[in-house]
């Protein structure tokens, strides 16, 4: 599920987490998602629910766990860009190298 704030969509869609990383994915639509799909189907265990990801997904599957520990009971960060301040400037560069 694409939460707002994901790349490839209407305007206001992206414009969700424009100027404010925190947002980007929507993790809140995620746990509003997750909610959804445990009403609809019993079969899924809301107890036993875990994320992971790699570096935004990293930092992402953090911020889950630290912010909603009642949906997430585990996660998973590998090589998470924790500090925003490196990765904007990382990109910044990355960006200006292939234009």
């Amino acid at each position: 599920m694409d939460g707002r704030g994901t790349p490839y969509r209407s305007k206001s869609f992206h414009d969700y987490s424009n100027g404010n990383l925190k947002r980007a994915a929507g993790l809140e639509d995620h746990v509003v998602a997750l909610k959804q799909l445990t009403q609809q189907y019993p079969f899924l265990d809301k107890n036993r629910v875990g994320i992971y990801g790699e570096t935004g997904g990293g930092y992402r599957s953090t911020k889950a766990i630290l912010s909603y520990p009642e949906t997430y009971k585990v996660a998973v960060a590998g090589c998470g860009n924790h500090d925003k301040r490196y990765y904007l400037a990382f990109v910044g560069r990355t960006i200006s190298r292939n234009v």
